[in-house]
């Protein structure tokens, strides 16, 4: 079917028109009673741009920077939004390391001390002399330092070493070099992409006193794993979530700095006094004594130091005094607070109850807790994809420089690992360990998975050092000579009972 396209050269532009003879105008004409509000300009509500580029279009070098300096702004200043970041990161970016390795050409021990090899040699490696370029941070703290460059700023780099080091980069440090073909788009904020849009290598600047840049070297997209917010396909660089909720906590930011500002202008000037004269009282002088110019108009009629305690204010008739007082910052003003910064945490999901616990009770706050962990299933796992990435490349450097020995029959596609998000204690053990047993015992789920939602480490190390322990409790015991019994049962669950006060031949005073 082909579709015509009819200009007008005296209006200056275009009519689309459809076999049938229809055009665009006149459908839209005929469908006015049929169609979209969300469309319907009806002068009520501001009309939105029509803009339909990629996010990278929209969000050009010099807006990135604004948002990423605002941000930057808050996270340095405002104390609620660092512990909004701050809170997410508790729950996002904290991991724990298990090897997973079970191949059928081994036996169950010998799994086991493979696993345990690994494990002994990532623990070495995370330690900060080993996995930073700086020496400065360990590999779980360059993981949550990764997360907050993305969540403030949009994304953040990590750059594989020869040496088997990570250097972050920061998201301002990946910038077009000077003289690319920007508008070809070979590249988009300092990504060299291919026809599809994917990363072929990274423009890496170093930065300059003054605030400026240097072209620092290229790197291939396969050395830096770039992790960041996404909300489209085609987008090159992220955007963080966070974004949206910035005017919210800048308001409230300036908006307690005003409230306190009016609270201590209430308290400078605290009593004002009206005299009935016909008179001018003249100039009064802050501590009402005589300048000595034998004029009495230069002096204050009433001087009150409250500092002394209670003062009886002994006035002339026709005079008052009054206190001045200001709704300061107002009885609507927390409620109105609570509204804004509820609106700023729903951009990381945050629910109120974090930040005020008597918001609600506990089962509220439970409620909350639960829906907040579903929301941070996505956004760790795009933690863990780029954990992940960067144990693929270090188990091949580590085997290729035998810092790891694989048994015989073993490939590197062979072993296993998870990296596994920090679960939360139990908040009433008695109850909730008893009913993760019945749960485990009805087949709903397992030890390890329980083990994995409370943060209590791996299912068959904590079996192994159990009967390890409970194997040299029993030996010291016996070669002692006491008599130890060691057993973790809590045996059957005991009702609570209710003693009458006179059963118990308790008596009430009179």
């Amino acid at each position: 079917m082909l579709w015509l396209f009819m200009t007008i050269a005296s209006l200056g532009g275009s009519i689309y028109v459809d076999p049938s003879g229809v055009t665009e105008a006149s459908a839209t004409k005929l469908g006015a009673n049929v169609a979209y509000d969300a469309i319907e300009e009806r002068g009520r509500r501001q009309s939105p741009a029509i803009r339909t580029q990629s996010e990278d279009r929209i969000l050009m070098p010099t807006q990135r920077a604004k948002l990423d300096a605002n941000a930057q702004d808050l996270h340095r200043n405002y104390s609620i939004f660092q512990w909004c970041v701050r809170r997410h990161l508790d729950y996002v970016a904290t991991f724990q390391f298990h090897a997973r390795t079970d191949s059928p050409q081994l036996s169950e021990a010998e799994n086991d001390a493979f696993n345990d090899q690994v494990e002994t040699w990532f623990t070495k490696w995370c330690r900060a002399p080993n996995c930073d370029a700086a020496s400065r941070h360990r590999f779980s703290k360059m993981i949550r330092l990764t997360e907050l460059q993305a969540v403030l700023r949009g994304d953040c780099g990590l750059m594989k070493l020869a040496d088997g080091s990570l250097q972050g980069i920061e998201t301002d440090r990946i910038r077009n070099p000077i003289g690319s073909d920007y508008v070809a788009n070979v590249w988009v904020h300092g990504v060299k992409v291919d026809s599809a849009g994917g990363a072929k290598a990274y423009a890496i600047h170093r930065r300059l006193p003054w605030g400026s840049y240097e072209f620092e070297r290229q790197v291939g997209a396969q050395n830096l794993v770039l992790h960041g917010y996404f909300d489209r396909f085609d987008q090159v660089r992220g955007i963080s979530p966070i974004v949206t909720a910035l005017n919210p906590f800048r308001d409230t930011y300036e908006g307690l700095d005003l409230a306190l500002a009016k609270a201590k202008v209430e308290q400078l000037f605290a009593l004002a006094f009206y005299r009935d004269a016909d008179e001018a009282a003249g100039e009064v002088t802050n501590d009402g004594a005589d300048d000595g110019s034998g004029d009495d108009t230069n002096k204050s009629k009433y001087s009150v130091d409250f500092g002394k305690g209670p003062v009886l204010l002994d006035l002339d008739a026709g005079d008052r005094a009054e206190f001045l007082k200001t709704d300061a910052p107002g009885a609507n003003f927390p409620a109105f607070m609570q509204l804004v910064l509820t609106i700023g945490l729903k951009a990381l999901d945050i629910p109120y109850s974090f930040f005020d616990e008597s918001h609600t009770n506990f089962f509220g706050s439970r409620g909350a807790w639960l829906h907040y962990e579903r929301a941070c299933i996505d956004k760790r796992e795009a933690l863990i994809e780029v954990q992940n990435r960067l144990m693929i490349w270090r188990l091949i450097l580590a085997i290729l420089d035998e810092e790891l020995i694989l048994p015989r029959g073993l490939s590197l596609g062979d072993i296993a690992w998870e990296f596994t998000p920090t679960g939360m204690p139990w908040w009433k053990p008695s109850e909730e360990i008893r009913g993760d047993l019945m749960a485990i015992g009805a087949g709903f789920t397992d030890p390890q998975r329980v083990c994995k939602e409370h943060g209590t480490g791996d299912f068959k190390r904590n079996v192994r050092n159990t009967c390890r322990l409970m194997k040299f409790a029993k030996e010291t015991a016996a070669s002692m000579g006491v008599n130890f019994r060691v057993s973790f049962d809590p045996g059957p669950e005991q009702p609570v009972q209710v003693v009458n006060a006179e059963d118990s031949g308790v008596q009430s005073g009179k």
